[in-house]
């Protein structure tokens, strides 16, 4: 689908107004934390803060810019529904089969959808992608991650 470029900025800007006031009201629920001592707040009130600033000042720059320009973009690339699905999918396949094989199929899914690769090279990259985030988030830095069909990995 094409948008005049002024309008799908608009809606881009409008997003990440609304995304970034969604974050600053979330972040504030949780403790924020005293002196050099952040609580889990501070990240998403500041990123909120941040992402409001750049919406506000893009609908800043448009309302400049008059709706002179007659440019148009596409809207609705396959591969980005092929990533929002793949993304859905992990995350309901993420507890049964586990952190390792989900990873994996995710990769190789979203390898084969941007560059296409060969077979080979798509599942060496996919399961080593998924080993060594597996190894660096559960053993390096101690998170629990789901172990699903391989039971104590």
């Amino acid at each position: 689908m094409k948008v005049p470029q002024h309008r799908g900025e608009a809606w881009v800007a409008g997003a990440l107004v609304l995304l970034g006031a969604y974050m600053v009201l979330e972040g504030v629920r949780m403790p924020s934390g005293m002196g050099n001592q952040p609580g889990a707040g501070m990240v998403p009130t500041g990123i909120g803060v941040v992402l409001s600033l750049c919406g506000v000042s893009l609908l800043l720059r448009l309302r400049g810019a008059g709706k002179t320009a007659t440019e148009t973009v596409d809207i609705g690339h396959p591969r980005i529904a092929v990533t929002l699905l793949a993304l859905i999918a992990a995350a309901f396949l993420l507890e049964p089969l586990g952190y390792l094989p989900t990873s994996a199929l995710l990769l190789c899914t979203l390898m084969r959808s941007y560059g296409q690769p060969s077979w080979r090279v798509t599942l060496l990259a996919s399961i080593g992608g998924a080993l060594i985030t597996w190894w660096f988030f559960g053993k390096l830095l101690g998170v629990t991650l789901p172990s699903g069909l391989l039971g104590g990995a």
